[in-house]
Protein backbone atom coordinates (compact mmCIF):
# COMPACT_ATOMS: atom_id res chain seq x y z
CA UNK A 1 0.00 0.00 0.00
CA UNK A 2 1.23 3.48 -0.79
CA UNK A 3 2.25 5.38 2.34
CA UNK A 4 1.49 8.76 0.79
CA UNK A 5 -1.67 10.23 2.27
CA UNK A 6 -3.07 13.29 0.47
CA UNK A 7 -2.51 16.45 2.49
CA UNK A 8 -6.11 17.46 1.84
CA UNK A 9 -7.21 14.27 3.62
CA UNK A 10 -4.77 14.38 6.56
CA UNK A 11 -5.63 18.03 7.25
CA UNK A 12 -9.27 17.04 7.85
CA UNK A 13 -8.35 14.98 10.92
CA UNK A 14 -6.50 17.72 12.84
CA UNK A 15 -7.07 20.90 10.79
CA UNK A 16 -5.47 23.18 13.39
CA UNK A 17 -1.96 21.61 13.24
CA UNK A 18 -0.73 23.72 10.32
CA UNK A 19 -2.10 26.90 11.93
CA UNK A 20 -0.31 26.22 15.22
CA UNK A 21 2.95 25.38 13.45
CA UNK A 22 2.71 28.65 11.48
CA UNK A 23 2.19 30.65 14.69
CA UNK A 24 5.16 28.91 16.30
CA UNK A 25 7.40 29.73 13.34
CA UNK A 26 6.31 33.41 13.41
CA UNK A 27 7.05 33.56 17.13
CA UNK A 28 10.49 32.02 16.56
CA UNK A 29 11.30 34.53 13.82
CA UNK A 30 10.13 37.45 15.99
CA UNK A 31 11.81 36.65 19.32
CA UNK A 32 14.65 34.40 18.17
CA UNK A 33 15.21 30.66 18.55
CA UNK A 34 16.02 30.82 22.28
CA UNK A 35 12.98 32.84 23.47
CA UNK A 36 10.46 32.34 20.70
CA UNK A 37 10.72 28.61 19.96
CA UNK A 38 8.89 26.07 22.12
CA UNK A 39 10.70 22.80 21.43
CA UNK A 40 8.21 20.57 23.24
CA UNK A 41 5.22 22.13 21.47
CA UNK A 42 6.92 21.71 18.09
CA UNK A 43 7.62 18.00 18.76
CA UNK A 44 4.01 17.49 19.89
CA UNK A 45 2.61 19.06 16.70
CA UNK A 46 4.95 16.98 14.54
CA UNK A 47 3.83 13.85 16.40
CA UNK A 48 0.17 14.70 15.74
CA UNK A 49 0.92 15.19 12.03
CA UNK A 50 2.56 11.76 11.94
CA UNK A 51 -0.38 10.20 13.76
CA UNK A 52 -2.74 11.68 11.13
CA UNK A 53 -0.98 9.64 8.46
CA UNK A 54 -0.98 6.47 10.59
CA UNK A 55 -4.66 6.74 11.54
CA UNK A 56 -5.83 7.35 7.96
CA UNK A 57 -3.70 4.48 6.57
CA UNK A 58 -5.01 2.04 9.19
CA UNK A 59 -8.58 3.27 8.70
CA UNK A 60 -8.31 2.63 4.94
CA UNK A 61 -7.51 -1.03 5.65
CA UNK A 62 -10.19 -1.44 8.34
CA UNK A 63 -12.86 0.27 6.22
CA UNK A 64 -13.42 -2.83 4.03
CA UNK A 65 -12.81 -5.27 6.86
CA UNK A 66 -15.47 -3.69 9.14
CA UNK A 67 -17.79 -1.76 6.80
CA UNK A 68 -20.59 -1.40 9.42
CA UNK A 69 -18.41 0.28 12.06
CA UNK A 70 -20.06 3.52 13.34
CA UNK A 71 -16.75 5.36 12.97
CA UNK A 72 -17.24 5.66 9.19
CA UNK A 73 -20.24 7.96 9.78
CA UNK A 74 -18.01 10.76 11.11
CA UNK A 75 -15.64 13.15 9.35
CA UNK A 76 -13.24 12.74 7.67
CA UNK A 77 -14.14 9.05 7.10
CA UNK A 78 -17.62 9.79 5.65
CA UNK A 79 -16.31 11.95 2.80
CA UNK A 80 -15.36 11.03 -0.74
CA UNK A 81 -11.59 11.82 -0.31
CA UNK A 82 -11.26 9.09 2.32
CA UNK A 83 -13.37 6.59 0.35
CA UNK A 84 -11.21 7.17 -2.77
CA UNK A 85 -8.02 6.73 -0.77
CA UNK A 86 -9.39 3.52 0.77
CA UNK A 87 -10.16 2.08 -2.70
CA UNK A 88 -6.66 2.93 -3.95
CA UNK A 89 -5.12 1.37 -0.87
CA UNK A 90 -7.16 -1.79 -1.36
CA UNK A 91 -5.96 -2.19 -4.95
CA UNK A 92 -2.35 -1.51 -3.89
CA UNK A 93 -2.61 -4.20 -1.22
CA UNK A 94 -3.95 -6.73 -3.73
CA UNK A 95 -1.11 -6.03 -6.15
CA UNK A 96 1.52 -6.27 -3.40
CA UNK A 97 0.05 -9.57 -2.17
CA UNK A 98 -0.01 -11.01 -5.71
CA UNK A 99 3.58 -9.92 -6.34
CA UNK A 100 4.79 -11.48 -3.08
CA UNK A 101 3.05 -14.78 -3.94
CA UNK A 102 4.70 -14.86 -7.37
CA UNK A 103 8.12 -14.15 -5.87
CA UNK A 104 7.57 -16.80 -3.21
CA UNK A 105 6.72 -19.39 -5.85
CA UNK A 106 9.88 -18.56 -7.80
CA UNK A 107 12.08 -18.60 -4.71
CA UNK A 108 12.77 -22.39 -4.61
CA UNK A 109 13.75 -22.35 -8.29
CA UNK A 110 16.08 -19.40 -7.76
CA UNK A 111 17.68 -21.06 -4.73
CA UNK A 112 18.06 -24.33 -6.64
CA UNK A 113 19.69 -22.46 -9.52
CA UNK A 114 22.12 -20.73 -7.17
CA UNK A 115 23.01 -24.02 -5.47
CA UNK A 116 23.45 -25.73 -8.83
CA UNK A 117 25.81 -22.99 -10.00
CA UNK A 118 27.77 -23.14 -6.74
CA UNK A 119 28.10 -26.92 -6.97
CA UNK A 120 29.22 -26.65 -10.58
CA UNK A 121 31.92 -24.14 -9.66
CA UNK A 122 33.03 -26.28 -6.72
CA UNK A 123 33.23 -29.39 -8.90
CA UNK A 124 35.29 -27.58 -11.51
CA UNK A 125 37.71 -26.18 -8.95
CA UNK A 126 38.01 -29.57 -7.24
CA UNK A 127 38.83 -31.24 -10.56
CA UNK A 128 41.51 -28.64 -11.29
CA UNK A 129 43.04 -29.05 -7.83
CA UNK A 130 43.13 -32.82 -8.18
CA UNK A 131 44.86 -32.48 -11.54
CA UNK A 132 47.43 -30.12 -10.04
CA UNK A 133 48.06 -32.46 -7.11
CA UNK A 134 48.47 -35.42 -9.46
CA UNK A 135 50.90 -33.47 -11.64
CA UNK A 136 52.86 -32.44 -8.54
CA UNK A 137 53.03 -36.05 -7.34
CA UNK A 138 54.34 -37.15 -10.73
CA UNK A 139 56.97 -34.39 -10.65
CA UNK A 140 58.08 -35.38 -7.16
CA UNK A 141 58.28 -39.04 -8.17
CA UNK A 142 60.44 -38.12 -11.18
CA UNK A 143 62.74 -36.01 -8.97
CA UNK A 144 63.01 -38.85 -6.44
CA UNK A 145 63.96 -41.30 -9.20
CA UNK A 146 66.66 -38.94 -10.51
CA UNK A 147 67.98 -38.33 -7.00
CA UNK A 148 68.12 -42.08 -6.34
CA UNK A 149 70.06 -42.71 -9.54
CA UNK A 150 72.45 -39.86 -8.84
CA UNK A 151 73.11 -40.97 -5.28
CA UNK A 152 73.95 -44.51 -6.44
CA UNK A 153 76.49 -43.15 -8.93
CA UNK A 154 77.98 -40.79 -6.34
CA UNK A 155 78.19 -43.58 -3.74
CA UNK A 156 80.07 -45.84 -6.15
CA UNK A 157 82.44 -42.99 -7.08
CA UNK A 158 83.10 -42.18 -3.42
CA UNK A 159 83.81 -45.83 -2.66
CA UNK A 160 86.30 -46.07 -5.54
CA UNK A 161 87.98 -42.85 -4.42
CA UNK A 162 88.36 -44.17 -0.88
CA UNK A 163 89.90 -47.43 -2.09
CA UNK A 164 92.32 -45.51 -4.30
CA UNK A 165 93.26 -43.19 -1.42
CA UNK A 166 93.90 -46.12 0.89
CA UNK A 167 96.11 -47.87 -1.68
CA UNK A 168 98.17 -44.72 -2.39
CA UNK A 169 98.19 -42.64 0.79
CA UNK A 170 101.05 -40.47 -0.39
CA UNK A 171 99.14 -39.02 -3.31
CA UNK A 172 97.34 -35.74 -2.81
CA UNK A 173 96.08 -35.09 -6.29
CA UNK A 174 92.57 -33.72 -6.77
CA UNK A 175 90.67 -36.18 -8.95
CA UNK A 176 87.29 -34.93 -10.22
CA UNK A 177 84.49 -37.43 -10.00
CA UNK A 178 82.08 -37.07 -12.90
CA UNK A 179 78.42 -37.50 -12.03
CA UNK A 180 76.55 -38.04 -15.26
CA UNK A 181 73.04 -38.13 -13.92
CA UNK A 182 73.40 -35.00 -11.77
CA UNK A 183 75.95 -32.99 -13.75
CA UNK A 184 73.48 -30.12 -14.13
CA UNK A 185 72.16 -30.09 -10.59
CA UNK A 186 75.10 -31.13 -8.35
CA UNK A 187 78.48 -29.38 -7.80
CA UNK A 188 81.70 -31.21 -8.82
CA UNK A 189 83.13 -33.45 -6.09
CA UNK A 190 86.87 -33.17 -5.38
CA UNK A 191 89.22 -35.57 -3.55
CA UNK A 192 91.93 -34.03 -1.36
CA UNK A 193 92.66 -36.30 1.61
CA UNK A 194 88.91 -36.21 2.10
CA UNK A 195 85.72 -35.38 0.25
CA UNK A 196 84.51 -31.84 -0.41
CA UNK A 197 81.12 -30.79 -1.69
CA UNK A 198 80.69 -27.45 -3.43
CA UNK A 199 82.97 -24.82 -1.91
CA UNK A 200 86.70 -25.62 -1.65
CA UNK A 201 86.95 -23.72 1.63
CA UNK A 202 85.44 -26.63 3.59
CA UNK A 203 87.98 -28.47 5.80
CA UNK A 204 89.02 -31.97 4.63
CA UNK A 205 87.61 -35.01 6.39
CA UNK A 206 89.44 -38.22 7.17
CA UNK A 207 88.93 -41.22 4.92
CA UNK A 208 89.87 -43.79 7.56
CA UNK A 209 87.57 -46.82 7.38
CA UNK A 210 86.63 -46.61 11.08
CA UNK A 211 85.34 -43.02 10.75
CA UNK A 212 83.93 -43.21 7.24
CA UNK A 213 80.17 -43.60 6.82
CA UNK A 214 78.75 -46.25 4.59
CA UNK A 215 77.95 -45.33 0.97
CA UNK A 216 74.25 -45.67 1.70
CA UNK A 217 74.46 -42.51 3.83
CA UNK A 218 75.03 -40.36 0.73
CA UNK A 219 77.27 -37.27 0.62
CA UNK A 220 79.34 -36.32 3.63
CA UNK A 221 78.59 -32.87 5.12
CA UNK A 222 75.36 -32.28 3.17
CA UNK A 223 71.92 -31.71 4.65
CA UNK A 224 69.46 -34.57 4.62
CA UNK A 225 66.48 -34.38 2.29
CA UNK A 226 64.13 -34.10 5.28
CA UNK A 227 66.00 -31.13 6.82
CA UNK A 228 64.59 -27.62 6.60
CA UNK A 229 66.71 -24.75 5.29
CA UNK A 230 65.47 -21.27 6.18
CA UNK A 231 65.72 -18.25 3.92
CA UNK A 232 68.80 -17.14 5.88
CA UNK A 233 70.56 -20.46 5.18
CA UNK A 234 70.12 -21.97 8.65
CA UNK A 235 69.50 -25.74 8.58
CA UNK A 236 67.02 -27.34 11.00
CA UNK A 237 66.19 -31.00 11.31
CA UNK A 238 62.65 -32.16 10.59
CA UNK A 239 62.00 -32.60 14.32
CA UNK A 240 62.32 -28.81 14.72
CA UNK A 241 60.51 -27.56 11.59
CA UNK A 242 58.70 -29.94 9.23
CA UNK A 243 57.62 -28.05 6.10
CA UNK A 244 54.57 -28.78 3.99
CA UNK A 245 55.85 -30.40 0.77
CA UNK A 246 52.47 -30.43 -1.01
CA UNK A 247 51.04 -26.91 -0.60
CA UNK A 248 53.67 -24.44 -1.83
CA UNK A 249 51.79 -21.42 -0.47
CA UNK A 250 51.71 -22.92 3.00
CA UNK A 251 55.40 -23.78 2.65
CA UNK A 252 56.22 -20.14 1.81
CA UNK A 253 54.21 -18.94 4.81
CA UNK A 254 56.04 -21.41 7.05
CA UNK A 255 59.43 -20.16 5.80
CA UNK A 256 58.32 -16.56 6.33
CA UNK A 257 57.43 -17.30 9.95
CA UNK A 258 60.76 -19.07 10.49
CA UNK A 259 62.41 -15.85 9.31
CA UNK A 260 60.37 -13.92 11.89
CA UNK A 261 61.42 -16.33 14.65
CA UNK A 262 65.08 -16.02 13.60
CA UNK A 263 64.77 -12.24 13.98
CA UNK A 264 63.55 -12.73 17.56
CA UNK A 265 65.70 -15.64 18.74
CA UNK A 266 69.01 -17.29 17.92
CA UNK A 267 68.88 -20.37 15.64
CA UNK A 268 70.68 -22.38 18.34
CA UNK A 269 67.77 -21.64 20.70
CA UNK A 270 65.17 -22.62 18.11
CA UNK A 271 66.97 -25.95 17.52
CA UNK A 272 66.36 -26.86 21.16
CA UNK A 273 62.61 -27.14 20.54
CA UNK A 274 60.18 -28.92 18.29
CA UNK A 275 57.62 -26.71 16.52
CA UNK A 276 54.23 -27.67 15.10
CA UNK A 277 52.45 -25.69 12.41
CA UNK A 278 49.09 -24.22 13.41
CA UNK A 279 47.15 -23.87 10.16
CA UNK A 280 44.37 -21.72 11.62
CA UNK A 281 46.77 -19.23 13.24
CA UNK A 282 49.33 -19.58 10.39
CA UNK A 283 52.30 -19.79 12.78
CA UNK A 284 54.81 -22.20 14.35
CA UNK A 285 54.06 -23.14 17.97
CA UNK A 286 56.79 -24.58 20.24
CA UNK A 287 56.17 -27.89 22.00
CA UNK A 288 57.85 -26.84 25.23
CA UNK A 289 58.53 -29.28 28.08
CA UNK A 290 59.33 -27.93 31.51
CA UNK A 291 62.78 -28.59 32.92
CA UNK A 292 63.38 -31.51 35.28
CA UNK A 293 66.86 -32.10 36.72
CA UNK A 294 68.66 -35.24 35.49
CA UNK A 295 69.65 -38.29 37.53
CA UNK A 296 66.60 -38.04 39.78
CA UNK A 297 67.67 -34.75 41.39
CA UNK A 298 64.98 -32.51 42.89
CA UNK A 299 63.86 -29.33 41.18
CA UNK A 300 65.13 -26.21 42.97
CA UNK A 301 63.75 -22.69 43.32
CA UNK A 302 66.70 -21.20 41.34
CA UNK A 303 65.95 -23.68 38.53
CA UNK A 304 62.37 -22.42 38.28
CA UNK A 305 63.49 -18.77 38.22
CA UNK A 306 66.32 -19.38 35.72
CA UNK A 307 64.00 -21.35 33.41
CA UNK A 308 61.52 -18.47 33.43
CA UNK A 309 63.98 -15.59 33.01
CA UNK A 310 66.96 -17.01 31.06
CA UNK A 311 66.12 -20.50 29.83
CA UNK A 312 67.98 -23.71 30.65
CA UNK A 313 70.39 -25.59 28.37
CA UNK A 314 70.07 -22.97 25.66
CA UNK A 315 66.27 -23.23 25.46
CA UNK A 316 63.91 -20.29 25.10
CA UNK A 317 62.97 -18.62 28.40
CA UNK A 318 59.39 -19.27 29.46
CA UNK A 319 58.98 -15.51 29.81
CA UNK A 320 59.76 -15.02 26.10
CA UNK A 321 57.51 -17.91 25.06
CA UNK A 322 54.63 -16.33 26.93
CA UNK A 323 55.39 -12.95 25.35
CA UNK A 324 55.61 -14.31 21.79
CA UNK A 325 52.86 -16.95 21.73
CA UNK A 326 50.57 -15.97 24.64
CA UNK A 327 48.46 -18.96 25.61
CA UNK A 328 48.65 -20.64 22.18
CA UNK A 329 51.61 -22.84 23.18
CA UNK A 330 49.78 -24.28 26.20
CA UNK A 331 46.12 -23.96 25.21
CA UNK A 332 45.70 -27.59 24.09
CA UNK A 333 48.09 -29.09 26.68
CA UNK A 334 46.47 -29.45 30.08
CA UNK A 335 49.54 -30.80 31.89
CA UNK A 336 51.69 -27.89 30.64
CA UNK A 337 49.06 -25.36 31.76
CA UNK A 338 48.97 -26.94 35.22
CA UNK A 339 52.75 -27.00 35.57
CA UNK A 340 53.05 -23.38 34.43
CA UNK A 341 50.42 -22.33 36.98
CA UNK A 342 52.39 -24.07 39.75
CA UNK A 343 55.76 -22.58 38.82
CA UNK A 344 54.33 -19.09 38.36
CA UNK A 345 53.50 -19.09 42.09
CA UNK A 346 57.23 -19.18 42.81
CA UNK A 347 58.05 -16.69 40.04
CA UNK A 348 55.51 -14.15 41.32
CA UNK A 349 56.77 -14.56 44.89
CA UNK A 350 60.37 -13.87 43.80
CA UNK A 351 59.17 -10.83 41.85
CA UNK A 352 57.56 -9.42 45.00
CA UNK A 353 60.68 -10.03 47.05
CA UNK A 354 62.85 -8.31 44.43
CA UNK A 355 60.48 -5.33 44.50
CA UNK A 356 61.39 -4.70 48.16
CA UNK A 357 63.77 -1.79 48.73
CA UNK A 358 67.40 -2.90 48.58
CA UNK A 359 66.60 -6.40 47.35
CA UNK A 360 67.72 -8.16 44.17
CA UNK A 361 67.49 -11.62 42.64
CA UNK A 362 70.42 -13.12 44.52
CA UNK A 363 69.14 -11.86 47.82
CA UNK A 364 65.60 -13.15 47.20
CA UNK A 365 66.87 -16.61 46.21
CA UNK A 366 69.22 -16.74 49.21
CA UNK A 367 66.37 -15.73 51.52
CA UNK A 368 64.10 -18.49 50.20
CA UNK A 369 66.91 -21.03 50.48
CA UNK A 370 67.69 -20.05 54.07
CA UNK A 371 64.13 -19.88 55.40
CA UNK A 372 62.03 -22.12 53.14
CA UNK A 373 63.57 -24.50 50.61
CA UNK A 374 65.17 -26.79 51.53
CA UNK A 375 64.06 -26.86 55.17
CA UNK A 376 62.52 -29.45 57.40
CA UNK A 377 59.08 -28.05 56.68
CA UNK A 378 59.63 -27.71 52.92
CA UNK A 379 62.32 -30.21 51.88
CA UNK A 380 61.66 -29.76 48.14
CA UNK A 381 60.43 -27.07 45.80
CA UNK A 382 57.44 -29.28 45.03
CA UNK A 383 56.26 -29.23 48.64
CA UNK A 384 56.82 -25.47 48.82
CA UNK A 385 54.75 -24.91 45.65
CA UNK A 386 51.97 -27.06 47.10
CA UNK A 387 51.95 -24.86 50.21
CA UNK A 388 51.75 -21.73 48.07
CA UNK A 389 48.80 -23.19 46.18
CA UNK A 390 46.93 -24.22 49.32
CA UNK A 391 47.27 -20.85 51.06
CA UNK A 392 48.97 -18.36 48.83
CA UNK A 393 48.11 -15.25 50.81
CA UNK A 394 49.16 -16.80 54.13
CA UNK A 395 52.45 -18.13 52.77
CA UNK A 396 53.33 -14.85 51.06
CA UNK A 397 52.41 -12.83 54.16
CA UNK A 398 54.65 -15.10 56.24
CA UNK A 399 57.50 -14.72 53.77
CA UNK A 400 57.17 -10.92 53.76
CA UNK A 401 57.06 -10.85 57.57
CA UNK A 402 60.35 -12.76 57.75
CA UNK A 403 61.78 -10.48 55.09
CA UNK A 404 60.91 -7.47 57.23
CA UNK A 405 62.56 -8.98 60.31
CA UNK A 406 65.69 -9.79 58.33
CA UNK A 407 65.89 -6.27 56.99
CA UNK A 408 65.42 -4.77 60.49
CA UNK A 409 68.28 -6.92 61.81
CA UNK A 410 70.54 -5.63 59.08
CA UNK A 411 69.58 -2.01 59.85
CA UNK A 412 70.25 -2.49 63.59
CA UNK A 413 73.58 -4.11 62.81
CA UNK A 414 74.54 -1.15 60.62
CA UNK A 415 73.60 1.29 63.40
CA UNK A 416 75.76 -0.57 65.94
CA UNK A 417 78.73 -0.49 63.59
CA UNK A 418 78.35 3.21 62.95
Amino acid sequence: MSSDVPSSLSSLLFPWIETELHKLNVQKATYGPERGDDHRLRLFLELLAFLCTVVIQDAAILFFKYPKCPLWQFAPFDGSPFRSFAMESREALKKADLLSRVQLEKLPQEIAGMLHGTMGTYTTETTMLRAQVKQLEQTMQTISEHLGTGNNIISKSVKCAREQELEEPAKHQKVPLQTTALSNTRPTLLIDNGIRTGSQNMPPRSLAPSNSPSPSQGLIGTARSTDTTSRSGEVYCSAVFSLNVIDLRTRDTQLDHITVLESLYKPCQLRKHGFTWNESQRLWIPQYEFYLPPNGLCLSIPDIWREFREGIDGQLPVKNIEKTWGNEWRKARGSVRTELSKRMKVVNLIRELIALEGWNTDRALAFLKEHYVPTKKYPTAKSFIAALQDSKKRAEAKAKEKCKIKMDDIVDHARRIS
